[in-house]
């Protein structure tokens, strides 16, 4: 499999994230693409921890005063 990867062939400046929001774990990546270069994938290696709330149960715990 060839992992080579073109130079950036675009007019200006770019950059590109990308987000996998799995069940069990999520990543990101980033790339600037600038003209005439090779990206570079970056992961983002810093965990954040983000509190999702589900509305059912928000509705839920209103009805109860919980």
């Amino acid at each position: 499999m060839d992992t080579a990867r073109a130079r950036y062939s675009g007019p200006s400046r770019e950059l590109v994230v990308a987000l996998d929001i799995g069940t069990t774990f999520s990543g990101a990546a980033y790339a600037f693409l600038d003209p005439g270069q090779v990206p570079q994938i970056r992961s983002v290696t810093k965990q954040v921890f983000l509190l999702v709330l589900d509305p059912v149960t928000t509705d839920n715990a209103r009805d109860t005063g919980t």
